[in-house]
């Protein structure tokens, strides 16, 4: 079943890709909204998010379908593996936010990779949690060709604000 109309997954959209302020605002993560947004870097981004599920402390997932293009190669064609680290750091941030709140934040990650990603190309990014103990989250994340093939996984640890301690 195509993913964007899976009655399973709702397409949300990521703050980080949404036009920005004005010049005279504070503007965040220009990194993905301004530097990779463009028709030879990040073309296309689609985020999508599980609808809840039975029981209602099933492991929250995310996914990310991206257009990528000729200008994040790294070598001989390839997608830059430091590209496939933000990626997958992106999703699974965005999955741990939407498990545990604004607060979430990367504390760890750990990167295997497993096949060279051509470009230009169209990329599926995966993200679940794992695990859940009080403010820290672990959460799993591939980066696929949606036929199979996994360019690259990670493992992270995430950990929310502890608001007693404001």
């Amino acid at each position: 079943m195509n993913m964007l109309n899976s009655p399973k997954l709702i397409n949300t959209s990521t703050t980080n890709r949404r036009p920005q302020p004005p010049a005279d605002r504070v503007v965040t993560n220009t990194l993905i909204s301004k530097t990779l947004r463009s028709d030879t870097t990040t073309r296309a981004w689609q985020a999508l998010q599980a609808k809840q599920v039975d029981p209602p402390n099933a492991s929250p997932s995310f996914f990310l379908l991206l257009s990528l293009g000729p200008g994040l190669d790294g070598y001989n064609g390839n997608l830059h593996g430091g590209m496939l680290g933000i990626i997958i750091d992106q999703a699974t941030s965005m999955c741990a936010i939407g498990a545990a709140g604004p607060t979430a934040a990367t504390a760890e990650m750990t990167l295997r990779y497993k096949k060279r990603s051509p470009l230009p190309s169209m990329v599926l990014c995966r993200s679940v949690v794992t695990k859940w103990e009080g403010r820290k989250l672990w959460l799993r994340g591939t980066i696929e060709d949606g036929a199979g093939t996994v360019f690259c996984e990670a493992d992270s640890v995430f950990v929310t604000r502890n608001e007693e301690k404001l």
